[in-house]
């Protein structure tokens, strides 16, 4: 990577110094049961400093340590590398609005500690990974991408999403049960090419309060489970064939 405002990343300094970069005390191994306290790099936050380069030169495997990755706002290219799988603690990780191409990798399926992903706004195409089975998952934004294919149904077993947007990609096939996003507050799956009828299941997001499924080709009633949805102060299903039932006698 290579920008001006990253001057302090020079070779035989102390990273802890460098700009965007936060480190954090760690005990490292020392033999079977005792340790050395250190500084390790725990956080790296270059969100809009507009460095230009590959995800590749970042060297993942000597960053075990890190917990929040956001490098949003900037103009890295390629593809996101496999072994970003390689950061196990891992929390926070925003690539978002950059032009990132390829596929996004199954190793991310091994930050099983993230809570936040945003890979939005890039250029990435082929499937959505089904092992994005990520149990600590609270915010999930693959939007405005090329992604293809159906969206896999272990997204519907999530369950502590509370914000979830597939909108803007080339996603078809029917729309996955929810039943087990007890808390999710934001779904949007608008302008992509799904089909066939909105599921009952809809019904069972209790706490949902936007909701945009406009420019599909979705088609059949609106399920009147949606009335279950009480909360609801957004709703978009404009733009397809859908049949609205009388839902008050």
């Amino acid at each position: 990577m290579s920008n001006d405002r990253l001057d302090s990343w020079t070779k035989g300094s102390n990273p802890c110094d460098w700009d965007g970069v936060a480190c954090s005390n760690n005990v490292l191994p020392r033999g079977r049961d005792q340790g050395d306290a250190a500084l390790v790099v725990s956080n790296i936050s270059l969100a809009g400093f507009a460095p230009v380069g590959m995800l590749d030169r970042l060297h993942f495997s000597d960053l075990p340590h890190l917990v929040y990755l956001d490098l949003s706002g900037n103009i890295l290219q390629g593809s996101i590398p496999s072994n970003i799988g390689a950061l196990a603690q891992l929390t926070h990780l925003d690539l978002c609005c950059s032009i990132l191409r390829g596929s996004i990798p199954s190793s991310i399926g091994a930050l099983s500690q993230l809570t936040h992903l945003d890979l939005s706004n890039n250029e990435l195409n082929g499937s959505i990974p089904t092992s994005l089975d990520l149990p600590h998952l609270v915010y999930l934004n693959l939007g405005n991408n090329h992604l293809s294919g159906g969206i896999p149904s272990s997204i519907g077993a999530l369950a502590e999403l509370t914000y979830l947007d597939l909108s803007i990609n080339d996603q078809n096939g029917s729309i996955p049960p929810f039943i087990d996003l007890p808390h999710l507050v934001y779904l949007n799956l608008g302008d992509n090419h799904v089909s066939g009828e909105i599921p009952s299941s809809i019904g069972a997001l209790a706490d949902l309060a936007y909701l945009d499924m406009s420019v599909n080709d979705l088609n059949g009633s609106i399920p009147p489970s949606i009335g279950n949805c009480t909360k609801l102060s957004s709703l978009d299903l404009s733009y397809y064939n859908l049949f609205l039932p009388c839902l008050v006698k």
